[in-house]
C-alpha cells in the first residue's frame, strides 16, 4: 500500500493521532449513537425524516471517520508505514494486509453506504450497512487480538509503534 521508499521505525505522530481519533469515534458509534432502526423505519413508513440527536451523531461521525480513513491512507501513501517484524510469521503478515485492507474498505465504504441507505431510504442498503458494522467489529477484534499475540506471545514491541 505504500509508495513511499523509507520505512519508518513508527508511524508519525499525525498517523498514530488519526488512527486512536478513528477509535474513539468508532467506540462512540457503536455504544451510544448506533439506533438508526426505528428513525429509518420512520422516515420509510412517514417519509419524513427525524434528525434527533442520535441520527445526526450518527451521521457526523460516520462523515468524519470516512474523511479521516482517507486522509489515512493518503499518509499511508505518501510517508509509509513500518514494516512487519522480521519474527512475524508469513501467513500472519498476509492476513495482516487483507485485513487491513478490508478494514480501510469498510472504514469507507460504510459511511457511503449508510448515507445512501439513509437518505434514499433504502431498507436494502441500510441492512447491508449494519452487516458491514458486524464485519468491522469482527476485523478490529482480529486486529486488536493480532496487537496482543504481537505484545505478549511474540513480543515484537509491535505496540510501540502506535503509541
Amino acid at each position: 500500500m505504500s509508495h513511499h521508499s523509507h520505512q519508518a521505525a513508527s508511524f508519525t505522530h499525525t498517523q498514530k493521532a488519526l488512527h486512536w481519533t478513528v477509535v474513539a469515534l468508532l467506540l462512540l458509534q457503536y455504544l451510544f449513537f448506533d439506533g438508526m432502526g426505528r428513525p429509518l423505519r420512520e422516515k420509510i413508513e412517514t417519509g419524513i425524516a427525524t434528525f434527533s440527536f442520535t441520527v445526526v451523531a450518527h451521521i457526523v461521525i460516520g462523515v468524519t471517520v470516512l474523511v479521516l480513513a482517507v486522509w489515512r491512507i493518503r499518509l499511508r501513501m505518501t510517508h509509509g508505514a513500518p514494516t512487519a517484524p522480521g519474527s512475524e510469521p508469513g501467513w500472519a503478515r498476509t492476513l495482516a494486509r487483507i485485513s487491513l485492507i478490508l478494514m480501510y474498505v469498510m472504514l469507507i465504504g460504510l459511511p457511503i453506504g449508510g448515507m445512501i441507505g439513509w437518505f434514499t431510504s433504502s431498507e436494502a442498503i441500510a441492512g447491508l450497512h449494519a452487516l458491514g458494522t458486524n464485519v468491522l467489529l469482527a476485523l478490529i477484534l482480529l486486529h486488536v487480538g493480532a496487537v496482543l499475540v504481537h505484545q505478549f506471545i511474540w513480543k515484537t514491541g509491535l505496540l510501540s509503534r502506535m503509541i
